[in-house]
């Protein structure tokens, strides 16, 4: 594929992402109107993202079925009796039916009319065949493969165990597992995936979504709709992978799926995948925060960033487990485990008291991955030091001079990297004097302030000095922002909504309550009509800034009206992102600001 196509896919396919399902077949038509190859690019990607196109055609593609949706009010498939919906999958909708020759519940898995077509009826069908080599208890076994003629065409279908369980995060939360049982939890799941490796299969969609855990412990993974049978060569649209695919979810592909080499992920693809789970299920935190951002911007922080160390969330985890997530989540697949079966052996010496084979987490190594993750910092701000220093006419004794102020910037980086507030702070104040704001552009000035503000949030959030120095630089970033791009950019809006964001973490809510109360008054926004604009970005971002005035409203007590407010703004978030619910945060972080004023609100009785 050209280069130039490609950045016509990558651009299209972000505007669809962000885009209503009916708004998204004039939008793909209209960009790619010169284009049939990137029209047919933009819409398979959409199929591996699984988010509805919401057309019947497309130029030169295969003929679809239909755009009508039968699936509503169906009653039978087959011999299987459907009692309800239950989800659907990146090909199709998932049913709860009954099968009337044994009379056993089973999971029937039915092409979407929405996305119907003969490439798309293969790759329905190969996961069927693909499911039915795998015969192990913690995958959901497979039953029948088959198909159904109907009035919109030719529809194949799944026939499968029906599991019945919580997400994999969901139920460790739910259960308040501690280390040891998520460690036996994940050597189940990894034993399940390093026996699909033996047999050649790839998943490469791993995440906790497709992982259920039922009521004994015991977990199935789901959902191989993208998996990829290396053994025997086989793709699920009977053809090689092309450079470019989009496969997988942002926020636990694997680097070289997020460089579009999909055609390269290999079992190492999916360690990566379980790295990020483990590390997710022992901290308690999401580690890629790439949901309600744009696709592009997701993958370019896939991509490009460091995961952090799992001791950064939990101090106590440092040593072994520290060492196994951090070698199964290697930038480079050459240094995580070769399989999953590695890992869980690991895993398993790590239970038993044995040594494990992960390499220790040195500081050699903290600052070999520091230098590499920040390296065009490092020598931004190398090179500001060598400059300050001609420009002071300090030529005298250079070296010494250097090596101070070299010193200063390592000592500066280091802080970040060990996590020490204090010299996180001390360094703060070093970068202030050696970059003063007077030597930066204004578009410097508001990434230098933007990054400072959320990196002393995100990684200092327990300490209120470092969160004075966020709300600091998030407030100069804001101003700077809406000087630059005015109050109608929807940059102007996000650096309100993270300046609010913290100031109500650094206890300062009441001062920026009018502040967000204007700005959604100035947008006639209220939940339910959005606002007087008709950019979906823009309301995007009011939605979550809608959020981040209701946190403000509780934390100053008003509690009842917060949490009301709070529920018709989750009722809108779910509503405005529709079928991609599922793939956003933002209305779960809403149901989490609800919970947390309810918990304020409860305490504040009891006293």
């Amino acid at each position: 594929m050209k280069s130039e196509v490609w950045e016509l896919v990558k651009s299209t396919f972000s505007a669809a992402m962000e885009a209503s399902p009916p708004q998204r077949s004039d939008l793909i038509s209209k960009l790619c109107v010169d284009s049939p190859e990137a029209h047919r690019e933009v819409k398979r990607m959409l199929i591996h993202a699984d988010v509805d196109i919401g057309v019947e055609s497309e130029p030169g593609s295969d003929q679809q079925i239909s755009l009508t949706d039968p699936e509503k009010g169906l009653r039978r498939i087959d011999r299987f009796e459907i009692v309800e919906p239950v989800g659907q999958g990146a090909t199709g909708v998932v049913y709860h039916a009954i099968d009337t020759l044994t009379g056993k519940p089973v999971a029937v898995k039915l092409l979407r009319l929405s996305i119907a077509s003969e490439r798309t009826a293969r790759r329905l069908e190969f996961e069927g065949e693909l499911l039915s080599k795998l015969l192990h208890e913690s995958i959901a076994r497979v039953y029948t493969v088959s198909s159904i003629e109907t009035e919109f065409g030719r529809l194949p279908f799944i026939a499968m165990e029906l599991v019945h369980g919580e997400p994999i995060d969901q139920f460790v939360r739910s259960r308040k597992l501690d280390q040891s049982s998520c460690i036996e939890l994940m050597i189940k799941v990894c034993d399940a995936m390093a026996y699909a490796h033996r047999l050649g299969i790839i998943h490469r969609d791993l995440k906790p979504a497709n992982i259920l855990v039922n009521a004994e412990g015991n977990p199935k993974v789901l959902d191989f709709g993208i998996a990829r049978d290396s053994e025997n060569h086989i793709d699920p649209t009977n053809r090689a992978t092309q450079t470019g695919d989009l496969l997988g979810t942002p926020g636990y592909m694997s680097p070289e799926q997020c460089a579009g080499n999909s055609d390269l992920a290999d079992t190492r693809a999916d360690v990566y995948a379980l790295g990020i789970i483990f590390f997710e299920l022992l901290s308690g935190e999401r580690l890629f925060a790439t949901h309600g951002l744009p696709l592009r911007e997701a993958l370019s922080i896939m991509a490009r960033a460091e995961a952090p160390l799992i001791s950064t969330y939990q101090p106590h985890l440092r040593g072994d487990i520290e060492a196994i997530i951090a070698k199964a989540m290697g930038k480079n697949p050459r240094r995580r485990y070769d399989s999953a079966s590695a890992l869980a052996d690991d895993l398993q010496r790590f239970l038993d008291g044995q040594t494990v084979t992960a390499p220790p987490v040195s500081r050699r190594y903290l600052a070999r991955r520091f230098i590499r993750r920040h390296r065009y910092i490092i020598f931004a701000f190398m090179t500001i030091t060598v400059l300050l220093m001609a420009a002071l006419g300090w030529q005298w004794n250079k070296s010494h001079v250097f090596d101070i102020r070299a010193q200063a910037i390592a000592s500066a980086m280091s802080s970040v990297m060990i996590n020490d507030v204090t010299q996180a702070l001390d360094s703060e104040k070093v970068f202030s004097r050696l970059v003063p704001d007077a030597q930066l552009s204004q578009s410097e000035l508001v990434t230098h302030h933007d990054f400072i503000g959320v990196t002393f949030a995100r990684k200092f959030r327990d300490s209120p000095e470092a969160l004075v120095v966020a709300v600091d630089h998030l407030g100069k970033a804001f101003a700077l922002t809406r000087n630059i791009f005015g109050r109608e950019d929807q940059r102007s809006i996000r650096a309100l909504q993270v300046y609010a964001e913290t100031m109500c973490m650094a206890g300062q809510s009441q001062d920026v309550f009018s502040e967000l109360q204007d700005e959604l008054e100035y947008w006639e926004f209220t939940p339910e009509m959005l606002s007087r604009s008709s950019d979906i970005s823009i309301n995007n971002r009011l939605l979550r800034l809608a959020s981040t005035y209701g946190e403000a409203m509780g934390r100053i007590g008003r509690y009842d009206r917060a949490i009301a407010y709070l529920k018709r703004v989750r009722t809108a978030q779910q509503k405005f992102f529709g079928d991609l619910s599922d793939v956003h945060t933002d209305a779960g972080d809403t149901l989490t600001l609800i919970n947390f004023i309810t918990k304020l609100r409860d305490q504040s009785q009891g006293d």
